[in-house]
C-alpha cells in the first residue's frame, strides 16, 4: 500500500515561531472545552481556536470565575468550580455542554499554604499535586512511565537492584565526551529539557526504595540487533545497531517476573483489567525501543 506524505507550512506570529498550519477544516466543526481558560496557558489556547472558526464551532471556556476580558469568537464562558465534587461538576458539564469532540485540559490545583506560611511555602506540595496524570488513560501505549514504574515495582518485589539494560551509548553519548563544548553538559536533543537516563535511573530507584545498576562494561554479555530499517532514518549509511546485555521484553516473559506481578496485584488490590502482560510487546518492547537506542536522545 502506498503511503500519501503530506507537506504544511509553518507561520510566525508576534513572539512565536515556527507555528504549524492546517488545512481547511472542509465543512466540519469540531467542539471544544478549555480548562483554566482564565490562566495562561488556557488563555491562549482559547485565542489560538477562536482564530479558526471554520474548524471550531462550539468552545467552551471553563474557569472557577468567568473572565473580565473576553476572547472575541464562538466562546460559551461558564464557571465551573473544579474543586467542588465530581458529581457536581458533571451535572453542570451535562446540562451546559450537549457534545464535545476535545477537551484541553489547563487546570491546576492551588494547594493552600500551611497556617503562618507564605505563598510560596506550599510549592513542593503543588509540585507533587500536578505531577502526575497515570492513570487517566490506562491503556495509552505510547507511554514508557507505566512500563518503568512496572519494572521498578517488580525487582524491589524479587530483591533486585533496578539494573540498566542498554551500554554506555545510551546511558550517556560518546560524542559528549568528543565534544569540548558539550564538556560537563546535560543535554537532551529530544525536547530540549535536562532529562537523562543517567540522571534518571538513581531517582527512580530511590523512589521504590532498591539500589540501581549501570551500564554492562563486560562486552561478552551484549548482543548487536540490526535495525531493519535501509536506509536508517537519518537517510544516508549502513542500518543502526543496537547493542544489548538483555532486554525489557525479555524480562517480562520470565516466570519469577510474572509470579511477582501476580503477588503485587493481590497485595494491593490491584485491577485484574486491563493486565499490563497481556500485551508485553507494546509496553515493554516500547521501553526497549525508546531506552536502548545507541542514538541516545537524552544524552549526557
Amino acid at each position: 500500500m502506498t503511503s500519501v506524505i503530506k507537506h504544511y507550512k509553518v507561520a510566525s506570529k508576534e513572539e512565536f515561531y515556527g507555528l504549524p498550519t492546517f488545512p481547511n477544516a472542509e465543512g466540519k466543526k469540531y467542539t471544544a472545552i478549555v480548562t483554566g481558560a482564565n490562566g495562561i496557558t488556557g488563555a491562549h489556547i482559547l485565542r489560538v481556536l477562536a482564530e479558526a472558526p471554520d474548524r471550531w464551532g462550539d468552545i467552551y471556556a471553563l474557569s472557577r470565575k468567568l473572565p473580565v476580558s473576553r476572547v472575541d469568537g464562538s466562546i460559551n464562558y461558564l464557571a465551573i468550580d473544579f474543586l467542588a465534587s465530581p458529581e457536581d461538576i458533571a451535572k453542570q458539564l451535562k446540562e451546559q455542554v450537549p457534545k464535545v469532540d476535545y477537551v484541553f485540559f489547563a487546570s491546576y490545583v492551588q494547594a493552600p499554604p500551611k497556617e503562618g506560611l507564605g505563598l510560596w511555602s506550599d510549592a513542593v506540595e503543588m509540585e507533587r499535586l500536578n505531577r502526575f496524570i497515570i492513570g487517566a488513560v490506562r491503556e495509552a501505549s505510547m507511554n514508557i512511565a507505566n512500563g518503568l514504574a512496572l519494572y521498578a515495582a517488580i525487582q524491589k518485589e524479587l530483591g533486585r537492584a533496578l539494573e540498566f539494560p542498554g551500554d554506555t551509548l545510551a546511558y550517556h553519548a560518546e560524542w559528549t565526551a568528543l565534544t569540548p563544548s558539550a564538556r560537563n553538559q546535560i543535554l537532551n536533543i529530544s525536547d530540549g529539557s535536562t532529562f537523562s537516563y543517567g540522571k534518571f535511573w538513581p531517582v527512580l530507584a530511590a523512589i521504590h526504595g532498591i539500589p540501581y545498576g549501570t551500564p554492562e562494561l563486560n562486552n561478552a554479555k551484549f548482543q548487536a540487533l540490526e535495525m531493519p530499517t535501509s536506509p536508517p532514518p537519518r537517510g544516508f549509511g549502513p542500518a543502526g545497531k543496537v547493542r544489548v546485555a538483555w532486554t525489557f521484553e525479555a524480562w517480562a516473559n520470565k516466570s519469577e517476573v510474572r509470579a511477582a506481578w501476580e503477588s503485587l496485584k493481590v497485595r494491593h488490590n490491584l485491577a485484574p483489567q486491563p493486565d499490563p502482560f497481556d500485551k508485553i510487546q507494546d509496553i515493554f518492547g516500547l521501553l526497549d525501543g525508546e531506552i536502548l537506542g545507541p542514538w541516545g536522545r537524552s544524552l549526557r
